[in-house]
């Protein structure tokens, strides 16, 4: 009786895993532009919570578009094409057809609108701030060195009279 090598060695983690590596593959990418979708994609192992130590055997497909359409498009053609992926793996493994595994889809593609993302912001902040830090340094050093070269006179040697013999 034949067997999925992968199932059994890895278990269902060890596909997806290999089917990520693989949907990450430009030649992959290139399909889901070619049959409709947009390039800046990402497909990843699902987020596992916290305490979890074996990762859940799931698939998750984001991108970020500027229109809905767009971004619903991209991850319904990856999602489709995702089987494929699966199929390709375990052929180049050696798996019989009929044990090989299969992506399942478990929830639509959905969206959450998102603001863009204040991180260039907050390190320009950060680096202004720092420049202004260090200028209000420099100024009050230079500020403070002046006020205490008035006050202090300089001490001018006086010549000691040299007893004569």
């Amino acid at each position: 009786m034949d067997v999925n090598g992968l199932l059994e060695e890895g278990g269902p983690t060890f596909i997806t895993n290999l089917a990520v590596i693989a949907a990450s593959d430009p030649g992959f990418i290139q399909k889901v532009v070619a049959a409709g979708g947009a390039p800046n994609f990402t497909v990843k192992n699902f987020p596992a919570p916290m305490g979890v130590l074996v990762p859940l055997p799931l698939i998750m497909i984001e991108t970020t578009q500027g229109d809905l359409s767009s971004a619903m498009q991209t991850i319904a053609i990856a999602a489709g094409s995702i089987d494929t992926v699966f199929r390709d793996v375990q052929q180049s493994a050696g798996v019989a057809d009929p044990q090989m595994a299969r992506a399942i889809v478990v929830s639509p593609a959905r969206s959450a609108l998102a603001m863009p993302s204040r991180t260039r912001s907050s390190a320009g902040v950060f680096f202004g701030g720092l420049g202004l830090a260090i200028l209000a340094s420099v100024i009050a050093d230079v500020f403070a060195t002046r006020v205490l070269r008035k006050k202090t006179q300089p001490v001018v040697p006086q010549a000691i009279p040299r007893p004569t013999e």
